[in-house]
């Protein structure tokens, strides 16, 4: 069963309780790795092969409220590709940590649900598949289909007034942000930070990214049914939203250190829709700074570029 973003929210909680609070069966296919379980916490230690890449097959990688996974890789620069080779959608209630890059992959669907935290030098959750072999060759072309499912960073959840969860956090340390889907949304109060990167969201089917910043996404399948909506935040040198139909409410900030970056670009098929949300007190920010360089010395503002383009 294919896990869609409008299915995700309804079965967060029959999800959560019926699977493991921590990833269950993982097994390196590329590098190795070794998986110990300290009570709440899961340390899995990789070792990289060729690349300076490790890659994981697991069953299930789920995170319930109160645990911890831990990805320790050799160094800040190791790469991570951790996929999910079940029909079990991904959901994180709890923290993950890595010193190093990670890639997560399950075509099912992944939630950064209410109250869970990603924290690592660099992250990107997609729904879209990328081969092994693209990924030593360090390709980073995901590929996916109408049935892949979506991807959630969950607003505050406050559904339970003895127990307040706040909006996820997604945070990258020293590189990029990437979430692709063929629908992705943040939600109220949700974060998607990168300290020294950009934050890139992606409703497509198919996307290759070339290089670091905004030129090097390019979607090669994408429609107007590709959604991606943000009611929460999205803060990093550079912000890219690029989707078939885009919604922002929430908050986009975009400022760097350097010349480079500093821009916001929101890109869709159809409809770029900036709007106040009904369930939002603020109207929607978008703000593209441009900092301070190297010597402390304030830059000039930044580019902000909205475009809509036709179907082809």
């Amino acid at each position: 069963m294919s896990l869609t973003l409008a299915g995700l929210a309804t079965v967060q909680a029959n999800v959560q309780a019926q699977t493991s609070n921590l990833p269950q069966g993982g097994v390196a296919v590329h590098g190795s790795a070794t998986m110990q379980q300290n009570g709440n916490t899961l340390n899995v230690n990789t070792t990289n092969g060729a690349g300076n890449r490790s890659i994981i097959n697991w069953q299930s990688f789920n995170i319930g409220a109160g645990h911890t996974t831990n990805i320790n890789q050799p160094n800040a620069q190791s790469s991570s590709l951790n996929r999910v080779v079940t029909n079990t959608p991904t959901q994180i209630y709890g923290t993950l940590r890595s010193n190093g890059q990670v890639i997560l992959v399950n075509q099912n669907g992944i939630a950064v649900g209410a109250g869970g935290v990603v924290d690592t030098a660099g992250f990107t959750a997609s729904t879209l598949n990328i081969s092994d072999a693209d990924y030593k060759a360090k390709r980073l072309r995901f590929e996916g289909n109408a049935l892949s499912g979506g991807v959630l960073v969950e607003g505050e959840d406050r559904s339970d007034p003895n127990n307040i969860r706040p909006g996820a956090l997604v945070r990258s340390s020293n590189g990029d942000v990437m979430l692709f889907a063929p629908n992705v949304t943040v939600g109220k109060d949700a974060k998607v930070k990168a300290d020294n990167g950009n934050v890139i969201v992606g409703a497509g089917q198919s996307v290759e990214v070339t290089g670091r910043g905004l030129e090097g996404v390019r979607f090669v399948i994408q429609s107007a049914d590709n959604k991606a909506i943000n009611l929460g935040t999205l803060q990093g040198n550079a912000v890219g939203v690029f989707a078939g139909t885009l919604r922002h409410s929430g908050v986009i900030q975009a400022q760097t250190a350097t010349m480079e970056g500093g821009r916001v670009v929101l890109r869709a098929i159809k409809d770029v829709e900036i709007v106040k949300d009904p369930s939002l007190a603020t109207a929607p920010v978008i703000s593209a700074n441009g900092g301070v360089n190297g010597a402390g010395v304030a830059q000039k503002a930044a580019a902000f570029r909205l475009n809509r383009r036709k179907a082809m």
